[in-house]
């Protein structure tokens, strides 16, 4: 964290999956979370849950608490984005 902050961005307890690279713009895009902001601002990372992102879970950032699995979702195919009684990003957030 930089010794003076201007501003702090937190990114906690999301399911970020799937993420794809665009196809006009490709650069720096595909990943789960990217850090565009200046080095006075403190970026914070948090119980995160990311999956099969195609570039990577990061860029310009890291966290040590964020979860790497797939969040099994009840049904995709439909659009149900409830989580399955045993998804590892249950139970996986800020406490």
């Amino acid at each position: 964290s930089p010794a003076s902050t201007e501003h702090t961005t937190i990114v906690r307890k999301n399911i970020i999956v799937n993420t794809q690279k665009r196809k006009t713009d490709p650069d720096g895009t595909g990943y789960a979370i990217i850090n565009y902001l200046p080095e006075t601002d403190a970026f914070v990372l948090e119980n995160n849950c990311l999956y099969n992102n195609s570039a990577g879970n990061y860029q310009n950032c890291t966290s040590s608490t964020d979860t790497y699995a797939d969040p099994l979702f009840v049904n995709r195919s439909i659009h149900n984005y409830r989580l399955e009684p045993d998804s590892p990003c249950i139970g996986a957030g800020y406490t």
